[in-house]
Parts: C-alpha cells; structure tokens; sequence
C-alpha cells in the first residue's frame, strides 16, 4: 500500500476514533451511571481504541 493512501486511512480513523470518543462522552454526561460503570466503560472504549490503534499503524 502506497504511503499517501495509509496516511489518509490514519487521518480516516483518527477523526472516525474522534467522533466515537466525543459521542461515547456526551452519553456518559448526561447519563445517570455510578462512578464505577463510568470508569469500566472508560476502560472499555480506551481498550478498543487501543486495539485499532495496533491494527492501523502496526499492521501495515
């Protein structure tokens, strides 16, 4: 895969992570969790991101 083409992919799932990310924490907000299912979920969503982080940048 050409250069230019995994960077627009990069910059693709960055922004895509980014909207996810804000939507997730508007939800989070105003929802009425307890402290504790707002860290898993935190942890849960920092997880996924983690994930398909390695998937992008790591595996060419």
């Amino acid at each position: 895969m050409a250069p230019g083409k995994r960077g627009a992919r990069f910059v693709a799932a960055v922004s895509a992570i980014a909207g996810i990310g804000y939507f997730l924490f508007s939800i989070m907000e105003s929802s009425m969790l307890s402290e504790s299912q707002k860290y898993f979920g935190l942890t849960l969503v920092l997880f996924v991101l983690l994930i398909v982080y390695i998937e992008t940048v790591v595996r060419k």
